[in-house]
């Protein structure tokens, strides 16, 4: 799908998800690890971004192995980040209004109290609005540019303020007090790279540049996710500035090291997006130097299934297998009756139906009934990832790559999901809009079908 404002580019990153439970053998310290345990039933609360604006909601008790000396972990209700420890075991319980974190230890868990004093201070009355409205982007503040610096810089001054206060009440240590000056800093940087599509002075659009360019040098805070959004906001503000350069030549002029790789890794995964958007031939420039030159797996891995993915042609009705073969779409039923689910990774109701299906799929598939799972991902390492966690056999896991394009998207108006379809022995498609798993019609459903 595209994304046409600068605004809808922060909520794509915000929308991609899936639900991940884990449960450790043993409730231990693991120094690689942070172990989470939340004490609620309350679901899609608690979830981690991965570096491209993937998110991870939590459940139970969870052990995550992180590479990182910090771990951030953010409350959806409120969206306020708690920055956890590598090596922490850790229980959260929401108790109606915010979280209270218990470490075992007073001192640690006055540090991730932090974070909900914060918000109480500054951010409250704009978590239920957009980021734009903390940038001063009106005009107003592009006839007077001044003004706009100056406002940023109060906000910065009266943060670091509140933090030195809270430091000194709690009495904690100079470690903390830097590590949440950090935050902070690149909080106020993002803020004050996004310009929107309004326009700025050319000298006062350098000016941002320039500074930003020293201040984005520190590959040790790209965990931070103000840091890699400030990253690509000034990639984006380069280039709307110097639209005559590419993509490529601004990344290997301007970044280095690990946030270089960052900065490229991530223009390729949103090249089809507004705010970084790719000619094809820059995709292959980025990704060819990413894949000789990056010293970060990860991102090489990330990047290569995008490049794959998006170079992919399927013609007609065909889609594609796990096992990276193209069939058609009425083969999937391999002779069976069959009962077709339409999801995506970042579909939380997909997720919510998945426990029903896989139940469906207990009784039923002895009984002769083939379940299937098509992905309209657009990204098919999500799809993958996804797919394992969620248990999907690899012989009933199918992509449909660019669903919006797709012919059997188009000639069943798959607009929406999660979607159900039941075909029969013969390919055919006898249910368009079949019941969902968790609705308990579809065993009589399935049971009339069955015997006839």
């Amino acid at each position: 799908m595209k994304i046409f404002t600068l605004c809808l580019f922060y909520i794509n990153l915000a929308c991609n998800s899936y639900t991940l439970a884990k449960t450790p053998d043993a409730f231990i310290d693991q120094s690689d690890s942070v172990i989470i345990k939340i004490e609620s039933k309350q679901k899609d609360r608690f979830y981690y971004p991965d570096d491209f604006g993937n998110v991870t909601y939590l459940e139970g008790e969870s052990r995550l192995v992180v590479d990182k000396p910090y771990f951030e972990l953010i409350d959806g209700r409120y969206k306020i980040s708690y920055f956890l420890k590598r090596g922490e075991m850790i229980r959260i319980l929401p108790q109606g209004g915010f979280a209270k974190f218990d470490t075992g230890d007073s001192i640690r868990n006055q540090e991730l109290l932090f974070s909900t004093e914060y918000f109480k201070k500054f951010e409250i009355q704009f978590y239920t609005g957009s980021f734009y409205e903390r940038t001063f982007v009106e005009q107003k503040y592009i006839d007077n540019p001044q003004l706009r610096d100056n406002l940023l810089a109060k906000e910065y001054e009266k943060e670091i303020d509140f933090l030195k206060q809270y430091q000194d009440k709690h009495r904690l240590s100079e470690a903390f007090f830097s590590f949440h000056t950090d935050v902070i800093k690149y909080k106020i940087l993002e803020r004050k790279l996004f310009l929107g599509h309004l326009i700025f002075p050319e000298n006062y659009v350098r000016k941002i540049i320039e500074n930003a360019i020293v201040s984005l040098k520190r590959d040790d805070l790209l965990f931070l996710r103000n840091y890699r959004n400030a990253s690509n906001l000034l990639l984006y503000d380069i280039k709307k500035l110097d639209h005559a350069r590419s993509y490529s030549d601004i990344i290997n002029q301007t970044f280095a090291n690990d946030t270089k790789d960052f900065v490229s890794a991530s223009a390729v995964v949103h090249s089809d997006q507004e705010l970084i958007k790719l000619s094809a031939s820059e995709i292959l420039s980025i990704t060819a130097n990413l894949l000789s030159l990056s010293r970060q797996s990860a991102y090489k891995e990330h990047v290569e299934g995008i490049h794959a993915f998006k170079s992919l042609v399927l013609t007609g009705e065909q889609i594609l297998g796990s096992n990276g073969k193209r069939l058609n779409f009425n083969q999937i039923s391999k002779g069976k009756l069959t009962y077709i689910d339409f999801w995506a990774s970042w579909c939380k109701p997909c997720m919510a139906e998945m426990p029903y299906s896989k139940r469906l799929q207990e009784k039923y598939a002895e009984k002769g009934i083939n379940f299937v799972y098509v992905s309209i991902d657009n990204n098919a390492a999500a799809w993958q990832r996804a797919g394992k966690k969620l248990g999907i056999p690899q012989a009933d896991s199918y992509l449909m790559p660019s669903s919006s394009m797709s012919a059997v998207a188009k000639k069943f108006d798959i607009s929406s999901i999660p979607r159900y379809m039941i075909m029969n022995q013969d390919g055919k498609i006898i249910q368009e809009n079949a019941l969902r798993p968790s609705e308990f019609k579809i065993r009589a459903v399935f049971d009339k079908m069955l015997k006839n």
